[in-house]
């Protein structure tokens, strides 16, 4: 169960309900999509990501690869977050002035 619900009867967008109908038709629709889904743009790229690492496109080693660089970039930001390291500047946060010395933080 989430943290957050996601009411049965939620207001989502045509273009929306038309995907969530077709992901149920085929046994994929579960709660993290339809929490996804109340964001269309981000359910739209949610989707392309999904298309883009569909297990069918990847042999077992590209798999294991891709997952061991998504499991050490999560840890990586862990501990950057717990031992409060300054962002970089390589990615922008809008609204967030840059720190003195042109390191955003």
């Amino acid at each position: 169960m989430s943290w957050i619900d996601t009411p049965p009867d939620h207001a989502y967008r045509w273009h929306v309900r038309l995907l969530l109908a077709f992901l149920a038709s085929r046994g994929r629709l579960s709660q993290s999509v339809r929490l996804w889904a109340r964001s269309p743009r981000a359910f739209l790229s949610f989707l392309r990501l999904f298309k883009a690492v569909d297990r069918d496109s990847f042999t077992d080693d590209a798999m294991v690869e891709l997952s061991a660089l998504v499991a050490f970039q999560n840890m990586s930001s862990k501990f950057n977050a717990a031992l409060d390291v300054p962002a970089e500047g390589f990615c922008r946060v809008p609204g967030r002035q840059p720190a003195p010395g042109g390191v955003q933080r």
